[in-house]
């Protein structure tokens, strides 16, 4: 009698807690800044369900870091159905604990790729411009659709393109270009950072917009500020267009010494 007690006593008390930890009070949804979940850029995509029931399920907080200075691109598309109700989501960036500071909202004509001529899912590219730290990402329904409710997948890409090399000798002819061209449908605004091989940045970035199919010629010797002799280092693109939208390479050359070599501008691998 004593082992039965025991035994139905530990099953009740292993249920008990079953249910304690599976209760919805023991796992508060996302759907306020104080309840947002962690986000890891480049995680891959997460499937949501967004719902009619305010407070409930009407939209999702998460939290992601962004460094200031890189490039990134928030995008919400149908889930694993192609049957899946287009929800018309709305985007905010929020820098804590509220200020928005980036909202997208249908971007049908974002460029190529394109999210289709019917389509209401949205995609948001931006580059950060206040210190690197963690920021909200809101995701709520438009004024349109707050009747609808279906499935999603969001994700955010590192979209930040990186060169390991470039060398400036004035004294031996050495200079470094960069050759920058969009290949996209529509245009795209970038910004060219250059740094020593310590890291620190030299002189300033350097901010251009490129018409779609455009391209253009930078030098580390004059484009940065004020006139470089004789360094190397690296070199960032970040820009506001979709992953893939930015192509480059860095070609340092020396027609006095009849040398040359290509660095190519990569995006960070695992991050689309």
């Amino acid at each position: 009698m004593r082992i039965r007690s025991i035994a139905g006593t530990t099953v009740a008390i292993l249920a008990g807690l079953l249910v304690a930890a599976t209760s919805p009070a023991a796992l508060a949804q996302n759907t306020s800044n104080g309840n947002s979940y962690g986000y890891i850029v480049g995680q891959g995509p997460i499937n949501i369900f967004i719902g009619n029931t305010v407070g409930t399920d009407t939209e999702r907080w998460y939290t992601a870091e962004f460094v200031q200075g890189k490039s990134y691109c928030v995008e919400l598309f149908r889930a694993n159905s192609e049957y899946n109700i287009d929800l018309d989501l709305v985007v905010q960036i929020i820098n804590p604990p509220s200020a928005v500071v980036f909202t997208f909202n249908n971007h049908t004509t974002g460029g190529d790729p394109g999210l289709g001529v019917n389509s209401r899912w949205t995609r948001g590219c931006f580059i950060p411009t206040l210190a690197t730290q963690a920021y909200y990402i809101r995701m709520l329904k438009s004024v349109c659709c707050t009747g609808r409710a279906g499935n999603f997948q969001f994700r955010i890409n590192d979209t930040t393109l990186h060169s390991p090399w470039w060398f400036v000798d004035s004294a031996n002819g050495y200079n470094a270009f960069f050759e920058i061209a969009n290949v996209g449908t529509a245009p795209v605004n970038i910004e060219v950072t250059i740094r020593q091989a310590n890291g620190a940045i030299v002189g300033t970035k350097h901010s251009r917009s490129i018409p779609p199919f455009g391209n253009i010629a930078l030098t580390a010797a004059t484009n940065f500020g004020a006139t470089i002799t004789a360094a190397s280092g690296s070199a960032q693109i970040a820009h506001d267009g979709p992953p893939g939208a930015i192509v480059a390479n860095t070609t340092t050359l020396s027609a006095a010494q009849g040398l040359s070599f290509d660095a190519p501008f990569l995006s960070r691998q695992g991050y689309q």
